[in-house]
């Protein structure tokens, strides 16, 4: 049996079968299995490097419409304290946790829940050693780098692992420190064998570590609890993606484009993510920016904010590049004036541009780059 335990370090916005606002949250299992699935799919790209490979494995240890997979899944916790709403917003937290911070109720930081990972006894579907392996590596970078719940990819949910447990050993306990913290993270990416791949490398088919990725930290100071720290990230993300938006020129861009010139290029920020929303108050109009076609409208960005607790009510944050191909082949990016529905049918069409994905990784790279790099 594999337990591990993981403490809440910031605000955790799990929804359950009612979709209300009001609603109290959930720690639902098919979840939290469904975010270590992701976890397995993202360790096991550096040594699979095969899609079909990797889908096969994930069937065969999680289960799928054809069988059950090869362990239990189970969580224990003990009242989880449910937070409300807070009508004070500061303006990195804001940001970060748009459309849930401030309007939804959440689990609050500093409890705890533990994972059960039982194995089942069948002779055809024996565990190896590799499977504890890809189980361990998935439940670690669950609570190293990532989080639970909406805005996860933005530090809110943020997962620390505290404890995991084989077969009752012992096989991780939380870094004490904030060097403890970095010596861990390289180790860990280290044993996923990145080291072996070429830096000339395409990136990955799916969200994935890699060659390419990236690993920065910043040491939240003795007075900053974790949501000062992750306002505090959310303030620098904010800055940033100005200094961005105005280096590139993304505004002018969707302005002419609004104003009838024709343009062949999509805005530098959509590398952050899609969609993503303008609006110029001087002409009273609005864009948007988002995948081509009529399902699957996100993207969900390859940047990672975690924020991590330390000892001695210390934290620190976490930030993981995990680049891959941005959209399918068959995908434009498309941008689009955004007008009401009934302009709309007045004007019979609707102001819009495609143009091919082309995004600029590395203005990821130089935001961690105002960090402390722990990896590469």
């Amino acid at each position: 049996m594999i337990r591990a335990e993981y403490l809440i370090t910031t605000p955790l916005f799990m929804g359950g079968a009612v979709h209300d606002k009001c609603a109290d949250p959930e720690l639902r299992v098919p979840s939290i299995k469904g975010l270590v699935r992701f976890w397995f799919r993202a360790v096991a790209w550096p040594s699979m490097r095969s899609v079909e490979e990797i889908w096969e494995k994930e069937k065969e240890l999680f289960g799928s419409a054809d069988g059950q997979g090869k362990f239990l899944f189970s969580s224990q916790s003990s009242d989880l304290k449910i937070g409300v709403p807070d009508s004070q917003k500061p303006i990195g937290l804001s940001y970060l946790g748009y459309g849930t911070y401030g309007s939804r109720k959440f689990f609050q930081p500093g409890d705890r829940f533990t994972l059960e990972l039982k194995f089942r006894e069948h002779r055809k579907k024996k565990v190896t050693d590799e499977d504890i392996d890809y189980l361990k590596k998935s439940l670690t970078a669950l609570g190293l780098f990532g989080g639970a719940g909406s805005r996860s990819r933005r530090g809110f949910g943020s997962l620390t692992l505290t404890n995991l447990e084989i077969d009752g050993k012992r096989v991780w306990s939380k870094p004490n420190s904030f060097e403890e913290l970095e010596e861990r993270i390289r180790s860990f990416i280290s044993e996923l064998s990145i080291r072996d791949l070429s830096e000339e490398d395409d990136f990955p088919p799916y969200t994935s570590f890699s060659s390419q990725t990236r690993v920065s930290v910043v040491d939240g100071s003795s007075s900053e609890n974790a949501l000062r720290l992750l306002n505090k990230i959310g303030i620098e993300f904010i800055n940033y993606r100005r200094e961005v938006g105005r280096k590139e020129g993304d505004g002018a861009l969707v302005l002419d484009f609004l104003r009838g010139a024709e343009i062949n290029e999509h805005p530098s920020r959509a590398v952050f993510g899609l969609p993503h929303n303008y609006y110029f108050r001087n002409i009273g109009k609005s864009a948007s920016v988002e995948p081509s076609g009529s399902v699957n409208k996100r993207r969900a960005s390859p940047l990672f904010i975690h924020i991590h607790a330390l000892n001695k009510g210390r934290f620190a944050a976490v930030l993981t590049l995990l680049p891959a191909v941005f959209l399918p082949k068959d995908k434009m990016i498309t941008i689009k004036e955004k007008v009401n529905k009934k302009k709309r049918k007045v004007e019979n069409e609707e102001k819009k541009a495609e143009v091919v994905p082309n995004v600029n990784i590395e203005l990821i790279e130089n935001f961690l780059n105002k960090f402390r790099v722990v990896w590469p």
